[in-house]
């Protein structure tokens, strides 16, 4: 069980129900009462760097134990911190348009692995003028639990990353204390 499962799990309810509405500064206290483990890098040829640095200073200024792996990061190194770190999420910045080929294969290999641990992913992810729904797609098609645009600012994708995290682990750590309650009932 994950640190973030954890704290779910040993019925520490959410201040609040995360939604679509929440603001990221309304989610920092659940954020460091639960202190998620992310896994952030930039995969493949990929060495712009930038982004990433950005992404790991928001991340742990609201409370995430962050691992970063820089830049030039093979798909089996990102697999082995997540396992490693018992990760909540991994976090995937790409700017040279080539995601497809740097990083498209990473939640078939953390799911190869037996880790069922959510990508996201987000920056400059293809070359040419193709309709982001179109590139959207086709992440989503490989597994990515979500795929953020170049438009989309910093901010609201790790809020987005955050609302997603904080209700999955609230959700599985709820299933989880009535799972224990009925082989309480049941005398196991």
């Amino acid at each position: 069980m994950s640190a973030l499962e954890n704290a779910a799990a040993v019925g520490a309810p959410l201040r609040r129900r995360p939604s679509k509405g929440t603001a990221l500064a309304e989610l920092v206290p659940d954020i460091r009462r639960m202190r998620p483990r992310v896994v952030i890098g930039v995969p493949g040829d990929d060495v712009h760097v930038v982004a990433n640095q950005l992404a790991e200073t928001l991340l742990s200024a609201v409370g995430y134990d962050v691992t970063n792996l820089g830049v030039l990061v093979p798909c089996e190194t990102f697999v082995d911190a997540a396992r490693a770190d018992d990760a909540a999420a991994v976090l995937l910045s790409s700017v040279n348009g080539h995601a497809l080929l740097n990083c498209g294969q990473l939640p078939r290999a953390l799911q190869d692995a037996g880790l069922r641990i959510p990508v996201y992913l987000g920056g400059n992810l293809s070359v040419g003028d193709e309709p982001w729904e179109v590139v959207e797609g086709r992440f989503a098609a490989l597994g990515f639990a979500r795929v953020f645009s170049p438009t989309v600012d910093l901010v609201e994708g790790v809020r987005e990353l955050s609302v997603a995290l904080l209700a999955s682990a609230e959700a599985r750590g709820l299933r989880r204390g009535s799972e224990r309650k009925e082989r309480l009932a049941a005398g196991s």
